[in-house]
């Protein structure tokens, strides 16, 4: 397969003034975009005569030279993964090794000259830059291609790396949609293709290691190498924890004789219904479930919010199964794996609220988020609210713990209401990133930080959307990936009818926060959406 960038094997090219050394080389080659699916990757492959680690040296005029050590075992065949050359640029490409005995060799350098990104690549505009206040390393973006008046383009996925100046240092492009980049505990990265119940574990270099599907509904074209796992969906996120098994979330229908059926009337008027219902796995890389828990049995399922009895969402992925689309109650829409406490934190969009959950016992510790509508069964759960501060969060996104213990999420304040209650319009709306600390023994939750609903930073993104906490400097990055800008270039909360550009934006953990990276995705002729982000130290892991 070619791509845009071309590929290529590389021929040796002798180094100038390279004299004998004690090991041998031979047989270096260097190989552009193997997979046909990372054309700024290169695989180096040669081989020495007595056992040697290796050092990779890439050389770009005006630019820093970058190395990476490949450290482990040393051997006599290598085979570097090349990665972090930009497009449109030359480089200069060799490895150095060293054997037990002090013994050393280069092998011969390689020029390469990478071509430019294509027109319809999305603009990526560096606006604030304050490298010595950044998270070191690059920022990993996957993209949702979004013409205008359509849904978004599912035949094209894109992943790219940045760095601190905005510029395309790796690329993964395919011909599906592809969101939510996890890095795994073994160097690879995974994703999912958006909510057709595929899973994909990639290298670096853009080969498919393992994929996973869900079989719960009829899939066209699954490779007979593809692990199934008997549940009906994949959707939205996943996590892996430690010992490699992933916590993935899945959904069920169940049928209702009397289900709530309007959203402005409280109480409502109710309706026979199937009603789509998240379920929480963890599975074995071979496929296994080890277990489950199904959120339809953990609180009641009579409690709506505003959207839970939308259909869009599923009513493609269950159209085989089902004769009438089901309404989307919950959305649980992320799953964090809190290493400390083994335990779960998850957001359920539609119903406006974070949970923890005991992933052993598979039962409930907490919830946060608005307090109308909860049954008796519920209360003992909820935490109170203290602090002059402390605002609900609605429709939100991408809850997580940090090392310090805190709740970490982005809020993106979908109508600020409940079932019942007046929502808010969106040009006089906000989103933010915001942290709650939460005391279980007390049973109560604080607002200790947020950025987003001061007047100088206000915006506003109403779906999609992340936030992480970054370790080396302890600032907050923010995938504001899902803005919507009407014809009059106001805000929106329409995803069919207008304008989709997103930013991802770096801040300090002060309050108020300080912008110190700012990069922003915004095409007149096309809109990008960003589901979530991930800032990497290193791309090699």
């Amino acid at each position: 397969m070619k791509t845009w960038l071309g590929s290529g094997v590389f021929a040796a090219v002798v180094l100038a003034g390279a004299c004998a050394q004690a090991l041998t080389i031979s047989d270096a080659k260097l190989v552009m975009d193997p997979s046909g699916h990372a054309p700024l990757s290169g695989l180096l492959t040669f081989t020495t005569d007595a056992p040697a680690t290796a050092t990779l040296v890439i050389e770009s005029a005006g630019r820093e030279t970058m190395t990476h050590e490949f450290t482990g075992k040393a051997g006599t065949a290598h085979s570097l993964m090349v990665l972090g050359m930009v497009a449109n640029a030359k480089h200069r490409v060799h490895a150095e090794v060293k054997d037990a005995g002090g013994g050393s060799a280069k092998t011969q350098a390689f020029e390469v000259q990478t071509a430019p990104l294509p027109d319809n690549f999305p603009p990526l505009t560096v606006t604030t830059a304050r490298p010595r206040r950044m998270e070191p390393g690059f920022t990993i973006v996957p993209f949702f291609r979004w013409p205008p008046g359509a849904e978004p383009d599912r035949n094209y996925g894109l992943m790219v790396a940045v760095n601190a100046q905005g510029e395309v240092v790796w690329v993964y492009k395919t011909d599906h949609t592809a969101n939510d980049p996890v890095m795994l505990v073994n160097g690879n990265m995974a994703y999912q293709y958006e909510r057709s119940g595929v899973m994909y574990e990639i290298d670096m270099l853009g080969n498919i290691v393992r994929r996973w599907h869900s079989t719960g509904i009829p899939k066209d074209g699954i490779p007979a190498d593809s692990i199934p796992v008997e549940t009906d969906t994949f959707h939205h996120n996943f996590d892996q924890k430690p010992d490699g098994n992933f916590l993935i979330l899945s959904t069920e229908v169940r049928k209702f004789d009397a289900y709530p059926s309007s959203e402005s009337t409280v109480p409502s008027p109710t309706a026979p219904s199937e009603v789509i219902g998240d379920v929480i796995l963890e599975v074995e890389p071979t496929g296994k479930i080890v277990r489950q828990a199904k959120l339809f049995d953990l609180v009641d399922p009579m409690r709506i919010g505003y959207d839970s009895l939308g259909t869009f969402f599923y009513a493609q992925v269950y159209a085989k199964v089902l004769k009438a689309p089901a309404k989307d109650w919950s959305h649980t829409n992320s799953v964090f794996y809190d290493a400390k406490t083994d335990n779960l934190v998850l957001s359920s969009r539609h119903l406006d609220f974070v949970y923890k959950l005991d992933l052993k016992t598979g039962k409930l510790k907490w919830i946060l988020g608005n307090h109308d509508g909860w049954s008796e069964r519920e209360q003992p759960l909820l935490l109170k609210p203290i602090g002059d501060n402390f605002k609900w969060q609605y429709h939100q996104h991408a809850a997580k713990v940090t090392p310090q213990g805190t709740i970490l999420l982005f809020d993106n304040g979908n109508f600020r209401a409940r079932p019942g209650q007046e929502r808010q319009p969106a040009d006089q709306n906000y989103s933010r990133a915001v942290e709650f600390k939460v005391d279980e023994a007390a049973m109560t939750v604080e607002q200790v930080w947020s950025y987003g609903e001061d007047a100088a930073d206000r915006f506003h993104s109403p779906f999609i959307c992340d936030v992480d906490w970054l370790t080396t400097t302890g600032n907050v990055l923010i995938t504001d990936g899902g803005r919507i800008k009407d014809k009059d270039g106001k805000p929106s909360v329409n995803l069919f009818a207008g304008h989709h550009w997103s930013r991802i934006v770096e801040v300090t953990h002060e309050q108020p926060a300080a912008k110190v990276w700012e990069l922003v995705i915004d095409d007149p002729r096309v809109g990008w959406a960003v589901f979530r982000s991930e800032r990497v130290a290193s791309l090699y892991r």
